[in-house]
């Protein structure tokens, strides 16, 4: 029965170890420079600022938000700038006095990932424009089921854009096309799946293990 109790202490003390092991090179990793081919690629030449934009892009943090999933925190940048609502900045170089509204939705094409804050679609469409407002409701990952949710959000609160634009289709496939998803499902169903899983019951051994 000794030996038994020894080896149960000593698999539980090689347990703790290796994952206080997976967090300490997981945090000297987040420290140590990144190194990232994106800023070599040739459409980028001539941008000073992509190698500026990459490093405020790993700094991108979300929440969830019912219904849609997840929309990121507040953040200012030089490149990327998020607001208390989670939308992304639109730069309209034009002196604009509009009163019409027009409203972007998709994944991340729409967001800009890969581009600074001038360079998404919504702010070249705002930059060809005197006649419309513009506003980037586009969020990474996105499906056309996740831009409708959040449109519904949007007429609820009181929003009425005059003009709405749905750019979707690339995640629609990525991730409705899996064979554990279904039709409605977004890119991190299985996630929250099972999150919600592990803490089905606090007497559980998996819910004992969980903040390891």
């Amino acid at each position: 029965m000794k030996t038994l109790f020894v080896n149960i202490a000593i698999f539980c003390i090689l347990w703790v170890f290796i994952h206080l092991a997976m967090i300490v090179t997981v945090q000297v990793g987040n420290l140590l420079p990144h190194r990232d081919a994106t800023a070599s690629l040739p459409n980028y030449k001539g941008y000073d600022w992509i190698g500026k934009h990459i490093a405020e892009f790993r700094k991108q943090r979300y929440e969830y938000w019912s219904f849609v999933g997840w929309r990121r925190y507040p953040y200012k940048g030089e490149t990327i700038n998020v607001d208390e609502n989670g939308l992304r900045r639109t730069v309209d170089r034009t002196p604009n006095g509009a009163t019409k509204r027009i409203a972007f939705f998709g994944g991340s094409t729409t967001w800009g990932t890969g581009v600074s804050d001038e360079f998404t679609i919504p702010s070249y469409f705002a930059s060809l424009t005197h006649d419309y407002l513009v506003t980037n409701y586009g969020e990474a990952a996105y499906t056309a089921h996740q831009g409708l949710e959040t449109l519904i959000k949007l007429l609820e609160s009181g929003g009425r854009p005059d003009i709405v634009v749905f750019y979707d289709g690339v995640n629609d496939v990525k991730y409705k096309c899996l064979k554990e998803h279904t039709w409605y499902s977004h890119g991190r169903e299985q996630e929250y799946r099972s999150k919600i899983e592990l803490n089905s019951s606090v007497f559980s051994f998996s819910y004992l293990l969980s903040p390891l």
